[in-house]
């Protein structure tokens, strides 16, 4: 109706925040996902973006966001995986069991060499004091009085996992860990990535047997850990060509989680979005009832053109009913349907001058990052 509208997807009225895009190569899902992360972070939303086709890099540094490059070898952002976001009782245990299990499955420690490396990761907390004590995870206070806001050791109060090396006796186990942090040294250094940014983008580029433990690790301690710290705020993690992460039988794990985190966010105050242009493929797993989960239990779905073979895909699986299906069929370029509620309506994507000057990198154009605005 040629009026400009803004949908709150964290209000009650809906039933989840998730969202789900889905079009062709080139019809604008990439643009309109970066008007969204323009708009939520004007809103103050904490936004995670996993991208693995350096589609939204030049979108995060023009937005003052942060980068973890999670293959590159010289690194400019570090998130140090023993580091402490938040403490509760359980957290010391839960950190030691959770970097053992990631270790087992990259580099197939045996059960015996698990519980090593588990010896080696307390000995080490040992030499910064921190043990299961809920307290040696906290700053000394030097004053001796009573505080209510204590504060969490961080960055030099805590080792990295590289310093191990000099613990390790087993040669078998040293040289796993070794090959750890020769090839991810984003999370063998101290953090220096500021987490309170409303905006982090993890740069993935490739997923492997490896990597996918490492994806699984990142949505699991890392963005999970943010999201406790900032469990009052809405929080959106952003999972590119999604399709990627799922076929293979070493990525089945990883799609079951990611779809495990479609049903579960919502208790976080989180949403998770989405975003595929290969549609064979995302309805080709478990016989395309992967893809039909992540449309039902999204309660926002954003389609845009598809190529003849892809509707051909989607009327096979009765994924769309007839009216969404003829709306596709006569959408233009910059046009997209906006779905939820078994209601459907076609929309123009447009941006203001604003939007457009960050999102086309103009280099006159610069976005001050001020979460107090």
């Amino acid at each position: 109706d040629n009026k400009i509208f803004n949908i709150n997807i964290f209000n009650e009225n809906y039933l989840n925040s998730n969202i789900c895009i889905l079009g062709s190569s080139g019809a604008g899902k990439s643009f309109f996902t970066k008007i969204c992360i323009i708009r939520h972070l004007i809103m103050n939303v904490y936004q995670y973006i996993l991208d693995i086709e350096d589609e939204y890099e030049t979108l995060v540094v023009n937005l003052n966001g942060q980068i973890l490059d999670v293959l590159n070898k010289t690194p400019n952002f570090y998130y140090n995986i023993l580091e402490f976001i938040n403490v509760n009782e359980n957290c010391f245990v839960k950190k030691i069991k959770n970097i053992t299990k990631l270790f087992s499955n990259m580099y197939s420690f045996t059960e015996k060499q698990s519980v090593k490396f588990e010896g080696y990761l307390k000995i080490l907390y040992k030499k910064y004091n921190i043990t299961e004590d809920i307290n040696s995870l906290y700053v000394d206070n030097v004053d001796n009085l009573i505080y209510i806001n204590k504060k969490i050791k961080q960055k030099s109060e805590v080792p990295s996992i590289k310093e191990i090396l000099n613990i390790i006796d087993d040669e078998d186990i040293k040289n796993k860990v070794n090959n750890f942090v020769i090839n991810y040294p984003i999370f063998c250094n101290k953090t220096n990535i500021d987490i309170e940014n409303h905006l982090i983008l993890f740069k993935i580029k490739e997923i492997t047997e490896t990597t996918s433990y490492l994806v699984k690790y990142i949505l699991t301690d890392i963005i999970d850990e943010i999201f406790l710290k900032f469990k009052n705020k809405n929080k959106i993690i952003y999972i590119d060509e999604v399709w990627k992460y799922i076929n293979n039988n070493y990525k089945s794990k990883l799609s079951s989680y990611i779809f495990n985190l479609y049903k579960t966010i919502r208790k976080k105050r989180g949403s998770i979005c989405t975003i595929t242009q290969d549609i064979s493929d995302f309805f080709h797993f478990e016989n395309g009832s992967y893809g039909k989960s992540i449309l039902n239990n999204s309660s926002f779905k954003i389609f845009f053109k598809f190529d003849f073979s892809d509707m051909e895909i989607l009327k096979k699986l009765s994924v769309l009913n007839d009216k969404i299906i003829n709306q596709i069929l006569r959408l233009d370029k910059k046009q997209m349907i906006l779905s939820f509620k078994n209601n459907s309506k076609v929309l123009d994507v447009k941006v203001i001058d604003y939007e457009k000057n960050i999102i086309e990198n103009n280099k006159e154009y610069e976005y001050e990052n001020n979460s107090s605005t």
